[in-house]
């Protein structure tokens, strides 16, 4: 986004952004960054049970696993018309 201002562009006029995994600084930039927030705590939940899963013997073949991720709209992103 700085990049863009640098350039003489809008944030969100001229140019929409978005982010993904929903770090803290996202929050606190000008303008607020929307993103993607990946829950990383159900993330380690699951992989931590399927490591225990592995140790213990029970799982033996790859697994996916999968978490689902929210949107988190601010003000990096113009409304669509």
């Amino acid at each position: 986004m700085e990049a863009a201002l640098d350039q003489g562009l809008r944030v969100p006029g001229d140019l929409s952004v978005a982010g993904l995994d929903d770090i803290m600084l996202g929050a606190h930039v000008r303008p607020p960054l929307t993103t993607v927030a990946i829950p990383k705590q159900e993330l380690a939940k699951q992989a931590i049970e399927l490591l225990l899963r592995y140790i213990d013997g029970v799982e033996s073949e790859p697994v996916s696993l999968t978490v689902r991720p929210h949107l988190v709209i601010r003000n990096s992103t113009a409304g669509v018309i």
